[in-house]
């Protein structure tokens, strides 16, 4: 009985160590810390080829998008700010190099409030404007011999690790309380 209240604090101890870190994570996400996301379609694109741009994650009703493969810096806009994305379009240069481009992006203001990538492959035929219904997801990337996509972010693997504790702590309340149930 002395092991599950252990593990019964030790989960709770958990727990609060770790809500803390995602308020204030969240707090912060679109002042400059590159956790927005930047969706590119299509993510892969000759040079020359044109490229749709959302963004996630910025506050503003405003933005701007950069590249080293991009003709210029590009204008972002939204509806309201209050969740809501911000698009924009982009020509990719004639001249980029192939292989994998970081786009960065400022919302109202704030630096490297977003991050994103795209993949500039020559010999490509045209760009689609919309999207294909192909089917083969993260499978198409892989047979491609592209690397895939980084993993989750701090947010989601904080938030993982709080639902872990939490599912600890259920499952230790639950023995304790069959303990204290039976006779003896």
């Amino acid at each position: 009985m002395g092991s599950v209240r252990i593990t019964l604090c030790a989960g709770a101890a958990l727990v609060a160590a770790l809500t803390p870190a995602t308020v204030a994570y969240a707090g912060d996400h679109h002042h400059g810390s590159g956790e927005g996301t930047v969706r590119v379609t299509p993510s892969t694109v000759a040079p020359g080829g044109r490229v749709e741009l959302r963004v996630d994650g910025c506050e503003g009703t405003t933005g701007e998008a950069r590249s080293r493969v991009f003709d210029s810096d590009v204008p972002l806009s939204g509806k309201d700010g209050e969740g809501n994305p911000l698009y924009g379009e982009a020509t990719v240069e004639r001249s980029a190099r192939p292989g994998r481009h970081t786009v960065t992006v400022t919302c109202d203001g704030y630096d490297d409030a977003a991050r994103g990538r795209l993949w500039v492959e020559h010999g490509r035929g045209p760009t689609p404007t919309a999207p294909v219904h192909a089917g083969g997801g993260a499978t198409a990337r892989l047979a491609a011999g592209r690397p895939r996509e980084e993993g989750p972010g701090l947010r989601q693997t904080v938030t993982g690790a709080v639902l872990a504790g939490a599912a600890v702590l259920a499952v230790t309340g639950r023995l304790v309380s069959r303990g204290r149930r039976r006779p003896e």
